[in-house]
């Protein structure tokens, strides 16, 4: 059995290119939720002994937390800021895991992004409001 698993995701609170330092529960680490996972996601991912959570806002989801920035590419391969993803971004994560004396934990070994939603300081990605009708 391989320990790698592909899987399709939503992305949130990513801190791909700069480790999370300030707001709720900072840990300086790098990191990004891998949430909406599919039963055979969460069935393969349990598999390897991963523990994979859920609340209501993300569905089933493992946080993958690196001492490194988190490389990001696109379906090309070439590399994209990983200052631009935004929450509800969609991608392709192959995960596998370390272990430690706590542990196993979620390791993420490559991130392509399928369908990218800007990230933007003000709150709402970019195109977040395309079909809202402007009073």
């Amino acid at each position: 059995m391989s320990n790698l698993v592909k899987v399709n995701c939503d992305l949130q609170w990513a801190y791909l290119d700069k480790p999370h330092v300030d707001g709720m529960f900072p840990d300086g680490k790098y990191k990004v939720n891998c949430a909406g996972l599919s039963e055979k996601a969460t069935e393969a991912l349990t598999s390897l002994g991963l523990s994979v959570k859920n609340k209501e806002a993300q569905g089933s989801f493992v946080t993958c937390k690196s001492s490194q920035p988190i490389r990001v590419y696109a379906p090309d391969g070439s590399q994209i800021d990983g200052s631009s993803v935004g929450n509800g971004s969609k991608g392709i994560a192959t995960i596998s895991f370390y272990e430690n004396g706590y542990g196993k934990f979620p390791q993420l070994n490559k991130l392509i992004i399928t369908e990218l939603k800007e990230f933007n300081a003000n709150g709402i990605s970019v195109d977040e409001d395309d079909d809202l009708d402007v009073l």
